[in-house]
């Protein structure tokens, strides 16, 4: 089937409609469209954008706030989850010898949990960095995230085992 063919058929389907009385009845019929632009985006833009909407598609500094909101959301889970995680995890290595392999294994998890954690801060700099630049200028934007001072907080709730709270080596048994 080819082009033309489909072109007819919508064409006989609009014909018909209009035969019909479909489009007698539509509001705001007989005025002209509204295009308002309060929000000081340029109108190209504007116009381009509610194309993109009605096909069900997002600009793109649409999807990257969404994809910031998400990324925040999920940090701030994680954070919360992590600083509950290490105080269970404290308790339970809290008589152990210094030594025991579980302390061990607890040092590799809080280490690899903080260094994750850093990183998806750095991730969020890089997210809020893309929406800066793609989206209008007249859109309140995100400054970005302080890393160095947010990892300061976040290390006074997720602080390492002390080593005075440990048995020391050879007072227990493993």
């Amino acid at each position: 089937m080819s082009l033309d063919f489909f072109e007819a058929l919508a064409e006989r389907q609009v014909q018909d409609a209009v035969e019909e009385g479909a489009f007698d009845n539509l509001p705001g019929k007989g005025k002209p469209l509204r295009f308002e632009n309060l929000t000081g985006i340029p109108y190209a833009e504007l116009i381009a954008n509610r194309i993109l909407k009605n096909a069900g598609v997002l600009p793109e500094w649409v999807q990257a706030q969404k994809d910031l909101e998400a990324e925040i959301s999920t940090l701030l889970a994680q954070r919360t989850k992590l600083i509950e995680d290490n105080l269970k995890r404290q308790a339970q290595i809290v008589y152990l010898p210094t030594d025991h392999i579980s302390v061990n294994k607890y040092r590799l998890w809080h280490k690899q949990s903080r260094d994750n954690f850093h990183k998806k801060m750095k991730r969020i700099n890089g997210l809020i960095l893309k929406l800066n630049l793609t989206a209008p200028s007249t859109i309140r934007l995100p400054g970005l995230h302080k890393v160095d001072e947010e990892m300061e907080a976040f290390d006074e709730e997720f602080q390492p085992v002390a080593e005075g709270k440990l048995v020391p080596r050879g007072s227990q048994s493993e």
